[in-house]
């Protein structure tokens, strides 16, 4: 069995360690294997994804792997810079990443005033309502997002 087929395996930490071990032997072939790993809901795979994309010297080659990549590593203030057109792998990242990671991302929603995260991060604060670490977080996210939509609505 190929090592890479062990990228689809359903537990997150085969995932990790199958890109771990990609980056360190795998050669510039394995990049084709790595790349959507970059967007896998188990936080931690898709970081050592990138990492191991690092090591193989891979450049993105549009803004969707930039934005992707840059998410995966936890690149907050790059992937802001991407604005707008970060949304789209921002909602499926808030619905699908840790708790860990909850807070950025939906401070980075707040922030892009997309109406689109409207409901997704209100969704989000109710699910953390119990959470004294990210709901804050969550709950300033979306007082941005109210703010800077009736700042656009005024003008």
């Amino acid at each position: 069995m190929p090592l890479v087929t062990l990228l689809g395996d359903e537990s997150g930490d085969v995932r990790l360690f199958t890109a771990r071990a990609l980056g360190k032997i795998g050669g510039r072939e394995a990049i084709r294997y790595l790349v959507p790993l970059l967007h896998d809901e188990f936080d931690e795979a898709s970081r050592e994804a990138a990492l191991a994309l690092d090591r193989l010297e891979w450049i993105p080659t549009n803004e969707d792997q930039t934005i992707a990549y840059y998410l995966a590593k936890w690149e907050w203030k790059k992937v802001e810079k991407f604005g707008s057109k970060a949304v789209d792998q921002l909602l499926v990242l808030l619905e699908n990443c840790g708790w860990h990671r909850k807070g950025s991302v939906a401070w980075l929603l707040g922030m892009s005033g997309d109406k689109r995260a409207f409901w997704p991060l209100l969704r989000t604060l109710w699910e953390y309502r119990h959470s004294e670490l990210q709901q804050p977080i969550i709950q300033a996210a979306l007082l941005n997002l109210i703010k800077i939509n009736l700042k656009n609505a005024v003008k």
